[in-house]
């Protein structure tokens, strides 16, 4: 998935502050406009564990590939309920209006890829879990590698 996050939440799992179920709301962290700005910010958090930086090139820019991961025993029946139909509550990390992503359940990994493209933080995201082969989770990379920017 490809994504345009303006900020995030500092609490992932009650990031309603709106009350209107809409997950493309603003978030109550303010991120700066670059890449690395939004990689200290998910570093900064105690919501989910995330791996150090380390430098990447997506689509011939550089950027930064890390990973951060859902907490495995969060309840997500105690979570904020969206307008998406979930069976549970939603755990949106990431706010902006082009910024759909929220957790697919206990224990999900976003591997992501972040890089400054032009004056546009873009981020790039694979979703899995510890029991998706790593087959899948290297065909995902490789779309990730394989990724042009064309003005």
């Amino acid at each position: 998935m490809f994504l345009l996050a303006d900020g995030l939440h500092r609490d992932p799992c009650h990031w309603d502050r709106e009350g209107n179920g809409q997950i493309d709301q603003p978030g109550d962290v303010v991120v700066g406009p670059a890449a690395i700005d939004l990689v200290n910010a998910l570093q900064a958090s105690s919501s989910y564990t995330s791996t150090d930086p380390s430098p990447v090139t997506l689509g011939a820019y550089q950027g930064y590939e890390m990973e951060i991961q859902r907490p495995a025993d969060l309840n997500l029946a105690e979570c904020d309920q969206g307008i998406l139909t979930a069976p549970e509550g939603l755990y949106v990390v990431f706010s902006g209006r082009d910024a759909h992503q929220y957790a697919q359940g206990r224990g999900n990994r976003l591997q992501l890829f972040i890089a400054d493209v032009k004056g546009t933080r873009v981020i790039a995201a694979i979703r899995y879990f510890d029991e998706t082969p790593a087959t899948d989770v290297e065909a995902a990379r490789t779309i990730v590698d394989s990724v042009e920017f064309i003005p």
